[in-house]
């Protein structure tokens, strides 16, 4: 039997799916924040869903006389693209116990094996 044991759902959390029904990271979105390296392959992806570029945005507010932030500039961005904040319920985990016959039986898993989940999850839009 290569039935995989059901140990639950790992971390909720809330996830921001872009137009192009892709998500944006946390990861990817902290890029963006700090100016890390991998910054500018986030935010070439959201110019090209149409989001105003930073260096414009920029330019714009400094002639105003602020201050923006790329932050700033990711939360703007996101809503310009009509970016939506979906609350994920986690994913679910499974475990497969490896070796032969005997010691998959008796095979330790440290956590508790829940029942199969029969039900889909239903949308959450925030």
């Amino acid at each position: 039997m290569t039935r995989g044991r059901y140990l639950g759902r790992g971390t909720a959390r809330t996830i921001t799916i872009l137009p192009d029904g892709t998500v944006l990271t946390d990861r990817a979105a902290q890029k963006v924040r700090v100016g890390e390296r991998g910054a500018a392959g986030v935010r070439a992806r959201l110019v090209a869903l149409r989001a105003r570029p930073l260096p414009e945005m920029v330019a714009e507010y400094a002639r105003a006389g602020m201050d923006l932030t790329p932050g700033e500039w990711l939360e703007l961005a996101l809503a310009q693209i009509g970016a939506r904040r979906v609350r994920h319920r986690g994913c679910h985990r499974f475990a497969w116990p490896v070796g032969d016959r005997g010691w998959r039986r008796r095979c330790p898993i440290g956590l508790v094996e829940l029942p199969f989940p029969l039900a889909t999850d239903p949308a959450v839009t925030l």
